[in-house]
């Protein structure tokens, strides 16, 4: 009688030690890998190659160029906001900087003047008729415009190209102010996006 009350004493106790552990493991396990899962970078041969709007730099835009000039795609599509900003639109900015910066690869490549809706996209590659696209997007955003995009026009086939933008994120992201930063915003949205938007 006594062995089995202080057997039982003594599973009781490893229970009791264990699950603190399991939990602490768990939470360095999702701090160490989750700013990785964030990012999906899968390109495949497309149709077309979007540019999504919204990058601080061009690195996007040179990204896709790239990915153009290696047989990623018959087209490009550079996304660009309608909104005037010193007197000029987004979409006139995109158009000059295409003509001086593309090269020979200026007659693939056009604005998709862009609101807050996946429909813009739709209204720029429909007369195409593709069935693969291509988005280029920042590493940290990857797998929420992925998703968004696969799930607004899930008639196409979608995949993803990724740049790095060390200044704004890393998939390390506790190392720096600016890239938690960052991750806690796009955890946020993702979260958002797949508990309501969707």
């Amino acid at each position: 009688m006594v062995t089995g009350g202080s057997t039982s004493g003594w599973a009781k106790k490893s229970v009791a030690w264990a699950l603190p552990a399991v939990l602490v493991a768990a939470i360095f396990l999702w701090g160490r890998f989750s700013g990785q899962w964030l990012i999906v970078d899968r390109p495949e041969k497309s149709d077309v190659i979007i540019v999504l709007a919204g990058d601080r730099t061009d690195l996007r835009y040179y990204r896709g160029l790239e990915l153009l000039r290696s047989g990623y795609g018959e087209f490009m599509f550079v996304d660009a906001e309608t909104n005037v900003k010193y007197g000029e639109a987004a979409t006139q900015s995109a158009e000059r900087f295409i003509r001086a910066t593309a090269g020979d690869l200026q007659e693939r490549i056009r604005v998709c003047p862009v609101g807050v809706t996946s429909g813009a996209v739709q209204a720029c590659v429909t007369p195409l008729h593709p069935q693969r696209l291509l988005l280029v997007a920042n590493n940290f955003h990857s797998r929420r415009a992925l998703s968004v995009f696969q799930n607004r026009l899930p008639q196409y086939r979608w995949s993803i190209a990724v740049v790095g933008d060390d200044e704004a994120f890393g998939a390390q992201w506790w190392r720096k102010r600016a890239w938690a930063k960052t991750y806690l915003m796009e955890w946020q949205r993702l979260a958002w996006w797949l508990a309501v938007d969707r």
